[in-house]
Parts: C-alpha cells; sequence; structure tokens
C-alpha cells in the first residue's frame, strides 16, 4: 500500500507525536541498531548499542566498528560485509565483541542492506543483541552433560534402565559388549528372558517390591551368556521418581560375577576379571549443540530493510523478528507489530483491551505478578522476565523486556514491551538439565566407589560409595585434596607414574590394577582401580573396589593349606612308627607264647605225670588232676578265648568256668575250692551275667565248651 501510495504522488507527512514516538522506540529499544557504510563506519548508533559498546552515542560516529570486534573476528565480519553490500541478503552471525573498556561480549547480528535507487546499497542496518549469558548457559550445559555421559559410558560396571516388564530403556556401551549385541537390538528387548526358570521367578518379586521405603536392592542370579553357557551378574536394582514422586522406570547396575563364583566353588583360588573401559561417544552431544545454535537463530532472525526518516522506524516496530507492543499506563494494548498480531490473531489494538486479559487464554483477572511492563511503568526502568503464558492446550515461554516510553517533560506515557518466543529454547535446556539430572544419579547410585580426577591429581568430583570407603565427606575432599592423600606411600611412585604416561598416551598404562590404600582412621585397604580418560580432557575417571576381604581369606586359606599339609606329613610319619611298633610286638607276643608252651611240656608236664605215679590220697589225687587239667588248658587256646571274651573276670570266676567246663557238679567245685555250695552258684550266676546269658535257655557248660 505505501508504494502505491508513492506512485500517485508524495508520501503524506507523518504527524510531529509520531516521529516523536517512533524516534523514541528507535533510540531506547531493547537492542541496539547500528548503521554503517560500506568501509564500516559507524554512521548512526542507538543507546542500547552504545551501552553494549561501552561507551556514548555521540563517540561512536565515524569511528570503524572493526575496531571492536576480536582479531580472529574480523575476517568474518569483512566478509559479511562483502556479501551484503554485493547481493543486499541479508547477513545473521554471532561474534565475539570487545568492548571500549575491554570486556569481552558475545553478541548475535542480523544485518540489512538500505539502498537508494541508483547505485544498489548504500548502507547497513544492524541489529545487535547480547547472548553472552546463553553462550554461557550453552557451555554449561554441554560439559555437565558430557562429564556426566562419559562417567556412564567409561563405567566397566553394566548399566541400564527399564520398565517393569524388564523392556531396556537404556543401556551403555558395557551392557552391549557383554551381551555381544548392538544398542538398537537391546532396547526395547526384556531381559528377564535371559534369565532361567529356576531365578526369574524370584528375580521378578524382588523388583516388584522395591518402593520409596526400600527404593534399592542388591541380588545375585544366574543369566545365560552370550555363548549360551549360564553365568552369575550382580546386580544393585533402583526405582526412580520423578520430581512430582511420580514412578518413572528402573535403573540398575551390574557387573559379571561368573568367575567369582567359580572362585568361591575352588576355595576362592582364582580372582575375579573386572571388563575392560569400553570406547568413548561424544557425536549426540554435538549434535544436540548444533540443533540448540539452529533453532536459536530462526528464532533471532531481524525483519525487513529499514527506510530513511519515518519509513525506517516504521520497518523497525512492523517488521523486526520479535514481538512489539505498545502499553498504555492503565494496561491498555495500544498497538502490536505484525509479529505480535500474528501470535495472537484474534486481538484488535483499536479496542485497546487489557494485557493480561488479551495475551492469555483463558484470560486473566488481575496483572501478572512477573510483569515488567507494569515496573517500567511504574519506575521508568528497563525490566526483563520470562514469563510462561497459557495458550490452550499448551503453555508458551516468553522473553519480555519492558522500556518506558516518556515525554518531553520525562513524564512516563506509554511502555513498550520487545518479546520473543523462547518456548523451544526453554525446552531445549529442560532436556538439557534432565540428562544431567540423570547422568548425575547413575554416578551418584552406583554401587562402586568413584572418582573424577583432575591432572594436578586433584580429586574433582566423588560419589557416595568413595565417601563410605575413605571416610571423608565430599566437602573436605572435592577442590581440597589429591587422590595420593589416600595411597599408602609404597604405592604412591607407581601411581604417579601411570597418571603421567596415561595423559600422554592412554595405552601406555594399564587400566585395571591393584593398589593399597588407607581410609580416614589409617586402616589399610586392598584396592581394585579401573582408570579411563575423559576424551577430549586431561581428566580420568576411577572406580574403586575394596578387594581387602577377598585378599585375606586368600592368605588364610593358603596358610590353611600349608598348616594341613604339615599336619597330614606328621600323621604319616606317625602312622608308619605305629605300624612299626605294632609288628614288633605282635612278634614279640608269639616269641613269647612259643617260649611258655616250650618251657611248660619240657619242664613242668613231665614232673606232674611222674607225680601223679606216687602213692596220694584221693583229696591229693583230685588236686593233681586239676593242676594236670589247668596246665593242658594254660597251654590250649581255651582260656586265651575266654579271657578275649571277657576281660572282667575275676580270677575265682575263671577257676569256677574252668570247673564247669570240665563237668564237675557244684557239689566237686566247692570241695576242690574249698567254697560252700552257695558260693558255687552266685560265680556260676555271675559268669552267665557277664557271658550275657541270663534270662536265657542256654547251658553254661555247652557255652563254654563252645568257646574253645
Amino acid at each position: 500500500m505505501a508504494r502505491q501510495r508513492r506512485k500517485s504522488g508524495p508520501p503524506p507527512a507523518e504527524k510531529p507525536e509520531e516521529l516523536k514516538k517512533y524516534k523514541s522506540l528507535y533510540d531506547y529499544a531493547p537492542v541496539g541498531y547500528v548503521t554503517w557504510n560500506e568501509q564500516g563506519t559507524i554512521l548512526e548508533a542507538n543507546h542500547t548499542a552504545a551501552r553494549l559498546l561501552g561507551t556514548e552515542p555521540a563517540l561512536l560516529k565515524d569511528l570503524s566498528f572493526r575496531q571492536f570486534l576480536a582479531q580472529p573476528e574480523q575476517a568474518r565480519f569483512d566478509e559479511h560485509q562483502r556479501n551484503l553490500f554485493s547481493s543486499a541478503e541479508r547477513q545473521t552471525y554471532e561474534l565475539k565483541i570487545i568492548r571500549s573498556d575491554g570486556h569481552p561480549v558475545f553478541a548475535f547480528l542480523s544485518c540489512i542492506g538500505i539502498a537508494d535507487r541508483k547505485h544498489g546499497v548504500e548502507k547497513c542496518l544492524a541489529l545487535i543483541a547480547d547472548i553472552s549469558a546463553r553462550k554461557q548457559m550453552e557451555d554449561e550445559l554441554q560439559q555437565s552433560e558430557k562429564r556426566y555421559r562419559h562417567i556412564v559410558e567409561d563405567q566397566t560396571e553394566l548399566i541400564c534402565r527399564y520398565r517393569p516388564d524388564g523392556t531396556l530403556t537404556f543401556v551403555n556401551e558395557a551392557y552391549c559388549r557383554f551381551f555381544n549385541r548392538e544398542r538398537d537390538e537391546l532396547i526395547g528387548f526384556s531381559f528377564f528372558r535371559l534369565i532361567p526358570r529356576k531365578d526369574n521367578r524370584q528375580v521378578r518379586q524382588v523388583i516388584s517390591s522395591l518402593n520409596e521405603q526400600q527404593p534399592c536392592v542388591t541380588l545375585q542370579h544366574a543369566i545365560v551368556l552370550p555363548d549360551g553357557r549360564v553365568g552369575w551378574q550382580e546386580w544393585t536394582n533402583r526405582i526412580i521418581y520423578n520430581r512430582d514422586g511420580e514412578f518413572v522406570e528402573y535403573q540398575a547396575v551390574g557387573r559379571d560375577i561368573t568367575d567369582l563364583k567359580a572362585a568361591e566353588a575352588a576355595l576362592l583360588k582364582a580372582h575375579d576379571q573386572l571388563e575392560t573401559i569400553v570406547e568413548k561417544r561424544t557425536a549426540e552431544l554435538q549434535k544436540e549443540r548444533q540443533r540448540l545454535l539452529e533453532e536459536i537463530e530462526n528464532h533471532n532472525r531481524t525483519e525487513e530493510a529499514l527506510r530513511a526518516s519515518e519509513e525506517r522506524f516504521r520497518s523497525i516496530f512492523d517488521y523486526i523478528g520479535v514481538g512489539i507492543a505498545l502499553i498504555s499506563p492503565d494496561m491498555e494494548i495500544l498497538a502490536l507489530n505484525p509479529q505480535m498480531q500474528s501470535w495472537f490473531p484474534d486481538l484488535d489494538s483499536n479496542l485497546k483491551p487489557l494485557c493480561y486479559r488479551a495475551f492469555n487464554d483463558p484470560p486473566r483477572e488481575a496483572v501478572c505478578s512477573y510483569c515488567p511492563t507494569c515496573k517500567a511503568l511504574r519506575d521508568g526502568q528497563v525490566h526483563e522476565s520470562v514469563a510462561g503464558t497459557p495458550r490452550g492446550h499448551e503453555i508458551r515461554h516468553y522473553r519480555i523486556v519492558a522500556s518506558p516510553l516518556k515525554d518531553r517533560s520525562g513524564r512516563i506515557i506509554a511502555a513498550i514491551e520487545m518479546v520473543t518466543d523462547i518456548t523451544e529454547v526453554v525446552r531445549t535446556q529442560k532436556k538439557l538439565q534432565e540428562s544431567e539430572i540423570w547422568y548425575r544419579t547413575i554416578f551418584e547410585t552406583t554401587g562402586t566407589a568413584m572418582l573424577i580426577i583432575k591432572e594436578d591429581m586433584t580429586i574433582a568430583f566423588m560419589n557416595r560409595e568413595f565417601e563410605k570407603l575413605s571416610g571423608y565427606a565430599k566437602p573436605e575432599v572435592e577442590g581440597r585434596r589429591t587422590w595420593t592423600d589416600f595411597i599408602i606411600p609404597d604405592d604412591i611412585m607407581r601411581m604417579k607414574k601411570y597418571h603421567r604416561l596415561r595423559r600422554k598416551n592412554p595405552e601406555a598404562a594399564p587400566s585395571s590394577y591393584e593398589c593399597r590404600a588407607q581410609d580416614r582412621t589409617g586402616r589399610h585397604r586392598d584396592i581394585f582401580l579401573n582408570v579411563a580418560m575423559i576424551p577430549g580432557t586431561t581428566t580420568s575417571v576411577v572406580s574403586m573396589m575394596d578387594i581387602s576381604e577377598r585378599k585375606q581369606a586368600v592368605k588364610a586359606l593358603k596358610k590353611r593349606e600349608q598348616d594341613l599339609a604339615a599336619e597330614s606329613h606328621r600323621l604319616q610319619e606317625m602312622n608308619t612308627a605305629l605300624k612299626v611298633l605294632l609288628r614288633q610286638r605282635e612278634e614279640d607276643r608269639q616269641e613269647i607264647e612259643k617260649k611258655i608252651l616250650s618251657n611248660v611240656r619240657k619242664l613242668v608236664l613231665p614232673y606232674v605225670e611222674k607225680l601223679s605215679r606216687t602213692p596220694m590220697n584221693p583229696v591229693q589225687t583230685g588236686y593233681l588232676e586239676v593242676i594236670d587239667a589247668n596246665l593242658k588248658k594254660v597251654i590250649s587256646p581255651f582260656l586265651r578265648t575266654l579271657m578275649a571274651v571277657q576281660m572282667d573276670f575275676t580270677p575265682r570266676e575263671i577257676e569256677v568256668a574252668n570247673l564247669v567246663k570240665d563237668g564237675k557238679t557244684a557239689k566237686e567245685i566247692a570241695g576242690l575250692l574249698n567254697l560252700s555250695i552257695r558260693s558255687v552258684e552266685f560265680h556260676k550266676d555271675n559268669i552267665r551275667r557277664k557271658l550275657r546269658l541270663n534270662n536265657k535257655k542256654v547251658n553254661l557248660r555247652t557255652h563254654l565248651m563252645a568257646l574253645t
């Protein structure tokens, strides 16, 4: 419409009040505007641009804009200048500006060419916005996510997240390598299918029992290994809730204990072999950063070329890449630029609606508590805030910068709102924060003591497991102590050597080894270490496992084996000696028996036979018969058999038993032994009792004869 009026005649003159309004809008806009010629000489600048460059607007005129650029940035600026003045196409880019006080500032520039009708592009109009805070936030978020991502990916332990049915939603590189599968194959796969039936039900029950009172449990179970064998793993399972206390999923940190189980079965004769450090990945974070920069650039593009005089100010208002609204002291909407109108197509500024009702869906009944415009109208200062504005079924996030608009007397007559839609930026930042929390949670909840060590050996970070291992709290260690403070002196030189070699060439130093550490009480511990470098840095990550009890058990077993071997050897020697003694005793006994038998036959029996031929009375004859019978029995096996059967017979009982065997009656035995018949019967009863014949119908003489 403006071009049609220009063809038919000269443009109508603007009213002085409108010119003042647009002039104030230009001078006090929350973003900087600078105009320069093809050589880069500044022709005009508003107050915001001058403040950003650290000087006054009047002092900027005739200065070269290049002098405010860092040396590496000047070549890029010259290239954009050539493109702008040759093609007249909009140029957008980010530069590092050096203020007049030497302070660096990161700025976003959107440049358009202003052309005359004869000579093409005559000068450049640039929009300059300070993005230093945004750059710093991006760098911090990227570094934090990169650090925690590498911690998780560098773990030798297996780390995963899964749903209640066992479906995996995340696995680290060690998990993929252990099961010899790609990450895409494992995501969506239920790990319950890898657990044998005998352990499957128990594992499900233990995991389903986790709750807020018992959020973590460690269990061991069998697992089907990639080669089809059945091994063992130990898993620490934790239930994860979001900030609202709602269940999200389960997280587990595991390790292969197949070798440990085998070692326990073999009396702990072998040590576990830990997994090697996995390869590192960084491409995903770089892609996320690039996507974020592209989105931010899409939301910071500026509008079309500005015209001279009042048309230039109107173009700025109408076509700038941010929404602009003019608000009265009564919070009425006086004007909207096209960008703002596109966000709120049903809003008619001619009706002067109240901003807090028109900009909210559903409408608000009072001024927003965070409203920077209300503050600017009250104190005459520039105010800024980030607001979450309801728009039907979603919340849109806007960055609002409000500047007061004053008349010649300094009275505030309105406020200018500069509005930028940062919804996608906020969502991206939230995702980065959630990612950082996720990896920090894994770092803190893994069942292994972990450290992040700087190049100067200072401990930058430690988890709760290291607090338990060392006895020190985080504030006492992080940034204050080196890892050598916890190593005993005998191992420090070897550890320092590995530390230096690893930073020159990670392959030059072992990634897994043992050392000895001491805790706060001075107690020494045997430690198994896994160390890896975080790619692109001089920082290393260390996981530590206390193997003191295992090593003591192995030492005790070895000592026990040595003691048993010595005792066995001693018993063998004693057994050999006893066998020799027993054999010698048996030979001596046999020799004595032979001598006694020979002596009785040669020296006693011949004289007994001669005595029997001499005249004797009946009593003497009876005694002689008894003597003869007893001598024959002495050299017979009967008495030896009787003594072997009952070693507790008295001498009198032996005499009675011998006469009973010979067929003597109780009366005859009483006469021969000068005893009463009652005493003989008493001895016979004792003999039956000791031979266990009482209450049995067994003849005593028959039983005694059977013993011969």
